[in-house]
């Protein structure tokens, strides 16, 4: 018996990507992007890199 409250995953995985790409780019929200980098989702994880990738110059990331 399928709940008529449950959201497909799929949507769930949209609802992530969206959000990535709309948070604006900022020494203050990369640290949310990176953490995106390790999402369930194969989708959200390569939009987050993207997004990495198209607004931070890698040389400023920094690994911890």
């Amino acid at each position: 018996i399928k709940s008529a409250n449950k959201v497909p995953i799929f949507c769930l995985q949209e609802v992530r990507k969206n959000i990535i790409l709309s948070i604006p780019a900022s020494n203050s929200t990369v640290s949310d992007i990176v953490e995106r980098t390790a999402d369930v989702s194969e989708s959200v994880r390569k939009t987050a890199f993207f997004v990495l990738a198209k607004k931070f110059p890698i040389q400023s990331l920094r690994l911890e």
